[in-house]
């Protein structure tokens, strides 16, 4: 299983480098990083059919969130306002797909939320700080290494299971 994490690790850096680098991530990246949240899962012996109910639900929101990303822009811009690959590129979208195959529902939510949270001010300071004139935010990239530092507390430091919800039903109580 160590290697599987290494591995997992490995991935989630070439999506930062590549992301950073080259605006552009390779697709063969995103299947294996869901595909190990799936083994990772099957390795602690979570059945199967609940990992896959869950993603189901995940990957519900996610459409639910950019059907709802759409419908804004529409209203917003006009029938020719292209979000996809304007506003977000198809390695975000894919990076969020990915992912959804790793975590339980409210995890996956509230990694979905800090981590854009987190994204958008820390680059909000960088262009303060540098006055860069690329505007793009390497969205699925900085959510890769916010990814990696989640996955670290887990696996490294054991303050939480990534794979409980537990870890963030404390806030609805």
């Amino acid at each position: 299983m160590v290697l599987l994490k290494i591995f997992v690790v490995g991935l989630l850096l070439t999506v930062l480098i590549q992301d950073i680098t080259s605006r552009s991530v390779s697709w063969p990246v995103f299947p294996f990083i869901a595909l190990c949240g799936l083994t990772l899962q099957w390795l602690l012996s979570y059945p199967l059919s609940d990992t896959l109910r869950l993603t189901a639900f995940n990957l519900l929101f996610l459409m639910l969130q950019f059907l709802g990303i759409r419908l804004y822009f529409l209203i917003t811009r006009g029938q020719k306002a292209k979000v996809v690959d304007k506003m977000i590129g198809w390695g975000d979208i894919l990076f969020l797909i990915s992912v959804a195959f790793f975590l339980p529902v409210t995890t996956f939510i509230a990694f979905y939320i800090l981590s854009l949270l987190l994204v958008l001010t820390g680059w909000l300071l960088y262009l303060q700080i540098i006055r860069s004139a690329n505007r793009h935010i390497p969205l699925a990239g900085l959510q890769a290494l916010i990814f990696i530092l989640f996955l670290a507390g887990d696996w490294l430091f054991g303050r939480y299971d990534i794979y409980d919800d537990q870890l963030f039903t404390f806030l609805t109580r």
